[in-house]
């Protein structure tokens, strides 16, 4: 039985990214998080839910060494427990740009999973969104 929530950890996609993260160990985080946002950021014609999945596991990663106040699995605190990759503005401002493309509702097979879902999920990725808000 597969894993699925509202929060951005709180599904299979998520724990599957993570896990591949924790392959590459800490020093190719931070490379890994920019390619991923990088990618999902790029000009397409569909955002394809596993797509989504993984920029918004790489987003709230960001958000929360940020600092996001936001409550995650034991799963994720182990994670970034024991990889301390180090965040910058770059980082913080594709971080801030994934969170608004993945909520954005014209082609988005993503929020087309959670058809009447999608406040619930707006709402749960809140805290990690204003983490990496643009702070001007």
């Amino acid at each position: 039985m597969g894993a699925w929530g509202h929060g951005p950890f709180e599904n299979d996609g998520a724990y599957d990214y993570l896990a591949s993260l924790r392959d590459i160990g800490t020093a190719a985080a931070p490379d890994a998080l920019r390619q991923t946002l990088t990618a999902f950021l790029a000009p397409s014609q569909m955002v394809s839910s596993k797509s989504a999945d993984q920029a918004v596991a790489a987003a709230a990663l960001i958000a929360l060494r940020a600092g996001a106040d936001a409550s995650v699995s034991g799963t994720v605190e182990d994670f970034l427990d024991s990889h301390p990759f180090a965040w910058d503005e770059e980082m913080r401002t594709l971080a801030a740009k994934a969170f608004t493309h993945a909520l954005e509702a014209e082609n988005n097979e993503w929020l087309e999973v959670w058809e009447d879902q999608a406040h619930k999920v707006a709402a749960a990725l809140e805290p990690f969104r204003q983490a990496v808000a643009d702070p001007t």
